[in-house]
This record gives C-alpha cells, structure tokens and sequence, in this order.
C-alpha cells in the first residue's frame, strides 16, 4: 500500500504522513515490550479524512498484490 509521497514525522519516531494517509510502523512507534496482535505486520494505515462509508474502503492504496 502507498499512500502517495510521505513526510516523515520528525516529533512521532515511525510516523509519516501524505496528502491523503498516515502511515505508523509500530516497530519504529511502539517499544517491543508492548503486545501487538491486532497488528500482525506492525504497519498501520489511516485516512486523514473520513466523510462517508464508502470512505473507509482503502482499495486506491493498494498498489501490489504478492500470491
């Protein structure tokens, strides 16, 4: 998934953010001392706006699938 051309965060360590998405690497984010299992490969990404259901779907982030 990309979200288009990031900028790193330089305040919040494993941050970064484009025009549209926040991206959070919990391995950068979060020390290892804390258990993530919602989180399964430590990368998190979000919308900077949610203004429908429709929304919420991220399918234009993808830019790869690997079978």
């Amino acid at each position: 998934m990309q979200g288009g051309p990031e900028r790193l965060d330089p305040e919040r360590p494993g941050s970064s953010s484009s025009e549209k998405a926040i991206v959070i690497d919990l391995r950068r984010a979060a020390p290892s001392i804390y258990l993530r299992p919602h989180a399964q490969h430590a990368m998190l990404m979000c919308r900077h706006n949610y203004d429908s259901a429709a929304s919420m779907n991220l399918f234009e982030f993808v830019v790869g699938i690997i079978r």
